[in-house]
C-alpha cells in the first residue's frame, strides 16, 4: 500500500489514493509535463510517457527516470493526426487496460502577428493543442476507470484578448469548452479538470518566437511549482481552475469584467491607431463562406440587397447552384466558389485564390457543421471535420486573407460563434469547442486590429429556423420559436454597420447568455436534461 506524499499541496490531491495509479501523459519529456512525470514516478504511480523524441533523443535525467520500471515510453508526435492512433496501439501492445488519470499537457505555441504565421505553424498548434487531446481522449476513455480523470492543461490567455498569441490563446479557449461541456456529459462516470496555467519558466516561450527582452521581462513561475498545482487540482472540486493566484485573478477579470477590461485595452491601443480611408472604392465586396443555405444564404441575400458584389463558398455544388440562380434573379451580383472547409488542402487552395483577388470590405465565417450524440460513440471522422470546418479554415483563411491585403482597410471581419459559448453544449463537446475558440480569436484579434482600424464582429446565436438546426436538435417541437436566419441577417448586418464588438441576437438568447455566464451550474443542468438525456443514448459505464 502506498501512500506516498510528495508535498502538502499534492498530498492533499494524493489522498483518495492508496494504490499506484495508471496514468498516461502527454508532453512528458520536458517543461510542465516533465515535472509532472518526475511527481508521478516518485509517488508511485504507473507512468505512460508520451513525448516526440527518439528515447536516444532525450536528456539522460529523462532516460533515468524511464529507466525506473513501470514507466513506459510511447513515441509519439501529436502535431500529427494520427499521435492518438499510435498511442493506442501501443498501449494495446503494452497490455495496459486501464487507465485511472489521463493528462494532456503536449502544447505548441506561437507568438507575432497573425498575418505573419505561416499554414504549417497554425495546423502544428492547432493539431497538437486541440485536435489530437480530443481524439485521444476518445480513443482512451474506454479504459479510463470509473471515477478516473482527464486533465486537459490550458493557459490563463483561454480568458483574455491575447493580440500576440491569437491562435494559441484560440486553442486554449477551445479545450476549455470542450472540457467544460464534456464534464456534463460524463457526469458520474469520470471527472474532466481544466487547469489554467500562467506563464512558466519552460523554453516553450523561446521556442514560439517570443523575444529574449520579453521573456526577461515577464514574470515566469517555475515549472516544479506549476506541476504541482495541477496535480492538487485534480481532485479538487472546480472543473475549470488556475495555479495561483496571479493566474486565479487574470482568468477571473478576462471573464467577469470582459466587457470594462476589453474596452479600456482598446483605449490605451487607440492612441497608436492609423487613420484608415474608410471612403468608397467601387462596389463594395464581401465573402461569406457557408453561404449556399441557412444563415450564410440569408446573409448573402441581405448583402447583395445592400449592394455587395458577394462571393459565396460551399461544399454543396447543387445547392449553390439553385443559391445562384436565386439571387441572381433578384438582381444580385453574386459568384460561388466550390469547396470543401473540412480538407487541409482545398482549405489552402481557397485561401490562394481568394488572396490574388481584390480586396474585400466584409469576411463573414459562417460555415459550420456539428456532430451531436455521446461523444465516445460519435464518429471520430465527424468530430475531426467539425473542428476543421468551424475553427481551422476561420484561422487559416484570416491569416492569408491579411498576409496578402486582401481586407479592405477599414473593413469588417465577423466570426458566427455560438450561444454554446455561455450555456455549453453537452453532447457535441467539440461543436462547442470550436465555437469557444473562434470567440477567442476574434476578442484577440479585436484587440490587435485596434490600430489598423479592421472590425472585428463576433456573433452568438441560438437555435435558428434552419435545416441544420433540425438536424442537430433532439426535439424540434419549438421550432417556430427560433430566429429565423432572414431575420438573424438583418441583425448581423446592421451590427456590421455600426461596427459593434459582440451581437447575441434576440432576447431570449440574452437572457441565456447572462443565466449562463452568472449561473453555469443552472445552466449545465437544463442543457443536460433538454438536450443531451433527450439524445437517446449513454456513454457505457466501467466496472
Amino acid at each position: 500500500m502506498i501512500e506516498t506524499t510528495i508535498s502538502p499541496d499534492v498530498g492533499r490531491a494524493s489522498s483518495h489514493f492508496r494504490e499506484p495509479r495508471s496514468v498516461l501523459l502527454t508532453g512528458a519529456t520536458s517543461g510542465i509535463g516533465l515535472e509532472l512525470a518526475r511527481h508521478l514516478v516518485r509517488r508511485g504511480d504507473h507512468v505512460v510517457f508520451v513525448g516526440r523524441k527518439t528515447l536516444e533523443e532525450l536528456p539522460v535525467d529523462v532516460r533515468e527516470l524511464l529507466g525506473s520500471p513501470p514507466a513506459l515510453y510511447c513515441r509519439a508526435d501529436l502535431s500529427d493526426g494520427g499521435a492518438a492512433e499510435t498511442i493506442r496501439s501501443f498501449l494495446d501492445v503494452q497490455g495496459v487496460s486501464v487507465l485511472d488519470l489521463l493528462i494532456h499537457d503536449a502544447g505548441a505555441g506561437y507568438v507575432g502577428a497573425v498575418e505573419k504565421q505561416d499554414h504549417r505553424s497554425i495546423e502544428e498548434l492547432l493539431t497538437t493543442n486541440l485536435l489530437t487531446p480530443v481524439v485521444l481522449t476518445r480513443a482512451l476513455l474506454p479504459l479510463l476507470r470509473k471515477r478516473g480523470s482527464i486533465v486537459l492543461v490550458g493557459s490563463v490567455t483561454a480568458a483574455l484578448p491575447s493580440p500576440d498569441y491569437a491562435a494559441y490563446a484560440a486553442t486554449k479557449a477551445a479545450l476549455q469548452g470542450f472540457g467544460r461541456s464534456l464534464s456534463i456529459e460524463l457526469r458520474g462516470r469520470a471527472r474532466v479538470r481544466v487547469v489554467h496555467p500562467g506563464a512558466t519558466r519552460t523554453r516553450m516561450h523561446e521556442k514560439s518566437g517570443l523575444s529574449p527582452e520579453r521573456i526577461a521581462r515577464t514574470r515566469m513561475v517555475d515549472p516544479e511549482t506549476v506541476s504541482r498545482r495541477i496535480l492538487s487540482r485534480v481532485e479538487g472540486r472546480r472543473r475549470i481552475t488556475s495555479t495561483g493566484a496571479g493566474p486565479g485573478l487574470a482568468r477571473f477579470a478576462g471573464h467577469h469584467l470582459a466587457i470594462p477590461l476589453d474596452t479600456v485595452l482598446r483605449r490605451i491601443r487607440r492612441g497608436s491607431q492609423a487613420r484608415v480611408n474608410r471612403k468608397p472604392r467601387g462596389k463594395p465586396r464581401a465573402l461569406v463562406t457557408g453561404a449556399a443555405q441557412g444563415i450564410g444564404l440569408a446573409l448573402a441575400s441581405k448583402l447583395a440587397w445592400q449592394g455587395y458584389a458577394v462571393t459565396g463558398v460551399d461544399v454543396d455544388a447543387d445547392r449553390a447552384r439553385a443559391a445562384s440562380t436565386l439571387l441572381e434573379d433578384r438582381g444580385a451580383e453574386v459568384r460561388f466558389l466550390i469547396h470543401d472547409l473540412s480538407d487541409p488542402a482545398d482549405t489552402m487552395d481557397l485561401a490562394s485564390r481568394l488572396g490574388n483577388e481584390n480586396a474585400y470590405r466584409v469576411v463573414i465565417h459562417n460555415a459550420g457543421i456539428n456532430e451531436t450524440g455521446p461523444f465516445e460513440s460519435s464518429s471520430c471522422d465527424r468530430q475531426t471535420a467539425v473542428l476543421r470546418v468551424n475553427l481551422h479554415t476561420p484561422l487559416h483563411l484570416t491569416a492569408r486573407l491579411l498576409e496578402h491585403d486582401a481586407l479592405e482597410e477599414g473593413g469588417s471581419l465577423v466570426f458566427i460563434s455560438s450561444l454554446s459559448r455561455f450555456v455549453s453544449y453537452p453532447g457535441a463537446s467539440v461543436y462547442a469547442a470550436s465555437k469557444d475558440g473562434l470567440a477567442s480569436y476574434a476578442r484577440s484579434l479585436r484587440l490587435g486590429f485596434v490600430p489598423r482600424g479592421i472590425h472585428v464582429l463576433t456573433v452568438y446565436p441560438g437555435p435558428t429556423r434552419t435545416e441544420h438546426a433540425r438536424r442537430h436538435s433532439p426535439d424540434n417541437s419549438r421550432e417556430e420559436r427560433r430566429m429565423a436566419p432572414e431575420e438573424l441577417a438583418h441583425r448581423i448586418v446592421r451590427a456590421i454597420e455600426k461596427r459593434r464588438q459582440v451581437l447575441i441576437p434576440g432576447l431570449g438568447n440574452k437572457a441565456a447568455a447572462t443565466l449562463g455566464h452568472c449561473l453555469p451550474l443552472l445552466t449545465e443542468w437544463g442543457m443536460r436534461k433538454t438536450l443531451f438525456e433527450k439524445m437517446g443514448a449513454t456513454v457505457p459505464r466501467r466496472p
